[in-house]
């Protein structure tokens, strides 16, 4: 991130200096909204007057995601109040929408309902379809009534141990 921003710094081509400019996070979860609100407040205030030719608050942050929310698994309160917060700041985020290609000069974002958009950016981070470990699943198939979610993570009670199994817990 802070490479961008210093390549930023030393290029004369204004396209390119654009492109470090901007950053794209993939998947708007608790890793993705953290770091598209980190990425905006080093812009905006611990990057202030670091640079002679760039004004680092003139980057661009976008949050890019698959569902049709921020924050989907913490309930639309949640998720719509962190999205003000973020836009407040900003971060252009576009829900509804699938990073479907990544190459070293940026992004191909297929949007719902507008079709397919190119970003050109330098500095791309991926926060979105973290897998479970194959593990949950060999737990949920010896342990009867276990049951693993989409992602395939273990269903835990809330202390963390396997439903009907006080003897197993899950953590991570």
């Amino acid at each position: 991130i802070l490479g961008a921003f210093e390549a930023a710094e030393v290029t004369t081509d204004h396209a390119e200096r654009e492109r470090r400019l901007t950053f794209v996070v993939v998947g708007a979860g608790p890793t993705g909204v953290e770091l598209a609100g980190q990425i905006a407040e080093l812009a905006e205030r611990t990057l202030a007057g670091a640079f002679r030719t760039i004004q680092p608050s003139e980057c661009r942050v976008i949050l890019v995601e698959g569902a049709g929310a921020v924050l989907p698994p913490m309930g639309p309160k949640l998720g719509a109040m962190a999205q003000r917060r973020l836009e407040k700041m900003s971060v252009e985020i576009k829900l509804d929408s699938l990073v479907t290609g990544v190459d070293y000069m940026g992004v191909t974002v297929k949007h719902k309902e507008t079709g397919e958009e190119r970003i050109e950016c330098a500095c791309k981070v991926w926060s979105a379809g973290v897998q479970a470990s194959p593990l949950g699943k060999v737990i949920a198939e010896q342990s009867e009534g276990t049951e693993i979610d989409r992602a395939g993570r273990v269903v835990v009670e809330p202390d963390l141990t396997v439903p009907g199994h006080p003897e197993i817990s899950v953590i991570g």
